[in-house]
């Protein structure tokens, strides 16, 4: 049985550009048929946030060290390459499922 993979998606503030990039998230989650929780956060609660999770993506550019995979999902907000970023991590989430 697939796992539920639990996603977190981390902006400046956990309001503005991580909500816009969410969207994005579930729909993907959903056309690959994953099953998902999926919280929000800010950059500073990223440390902490991330221990629960099974994959990270945000939308600045993280520099910390993190014990989670996580990946930039920036191209949900501008638009640009996001039919690849969308693949990624699609691939990415069955991964996790099947893990």
């Amino acid at each position: 049985m697939a796992k539920r993979a639990r996603i977190i998606v981390a902006c400046g503030s956990g309001v503005a550009t991580s909500t816009l990039a969410s969207q994005d998230v579930i729909s993907v989650a959903e056309e690959y048929g994953v099953d998902y929780t999926l919280n929000k956060c800010s950059m500073v609660q990223l440390p902490s946030m991330s221990q629960t999770a099974d994959l990270v993506l945000t939308t600045n550019n993280y520099k910390g060290d993190l014990d989670t995979p996580h990946m930039s999902v920036m191209g949900f907000v501008t638009g640009i390459g996001k039919d690849k970023l969308r693949q990624t991590l699609g691939d990415k989430l069955v991964e996790i499922a099947n893990s």
